[in-house]
């Protein structure tokens, strides 16, 4: 491939990065905390539930394609590299999961079963499994971008910068799993959705620059 046609690769990552990390903010701020009930007053005025999970599903297959691209310019020859591409699909692929569970199986479950009694256990079975898949994605997702970094800190500039805070980010995913018990309600995923997404603005900022 030519350089041309890397920096071009690159731009086109970059801006699809910015759409998805923009838009998986988006989704979060208007996730609503209920199956069908009324808005519950957080944040934004809440969205249906299912167009608000295959928004966040979109979302997130374009961030495992286009941050494998990054990941690719990084030199895959380097193990760390590599770790990080691995710990980063599996991340993807556990929220992934949570969300399909979130936004679509409990839906059709509380449509099918009309007997809050006989509903109660089935649900909270699949929300436990919703809560370790999440807490399973963001613990990964965190350790891919500080094996990432590892990299970045090799370079100088933004990218340095940009290393800095995938370890920061590794260690506050860390933190939250540790201290908060794994537990993510609303305003832990906004929070975590907002971090992730500040790390993955910059990468895409040094993709379209040609800086990385």
């Amino acid at each position: 491939m030519t350089e041309p046609d890397t920096t071009r690769q690159g731009q086109i990552a970059g801006g699809l990065i910015i759409a998805a990390t923009l838009g998986s903010v988006v989704f979060m701020l208007h996730h609503p905390t209920s199956v069908a009930g009324p808005d519950d007053g957080m944040l934004m005025r809440d969205w249906g539930i299912g167009p608000v999970h295959a928004g966040m599903l979109i979302c997130l297959v374009a961030l495992l394609l286009t941050l494998s691209v990054m990941a690719r310019r990084l030199n895959e020859d380097h193990a760390s590299v590599r770790m990080g591409m691995t710990a980063f699909s599996l991340s993807m692929q556990a929220l992934i999961g949570a969300g399909l569970i979130n936004g679509f199986v409990l839906v059709d479950m509380a449509n099918a079963i009309a007997d809050p009694t006989a509903l109660a256990m089935p649900f909270r079975t699949l929300w436990a499994v919703n809560q370790a898949l999440t807490g399973l994605g963001i613990g990964l997702g965190g350790l891919a971008t500080s094996l990432w970094s590892i990299r970045m800190l090799a370079d100088g500039g933004m990218n340095r910068v940009t290393g800095g805070l995938g370890l920061a980010l590794g260690a506050l995913a860390a933190w939250w799993l540790l201290a908060g018990q794994g537990e993510f309600g609303l305003y832990p995923a906004v929070t975590a959705t907002v971090a992730f997404g500040v790390w993955s603005l910059i990468v895409a900022i040094q993709m379209i620059r040609g800086r990385l």
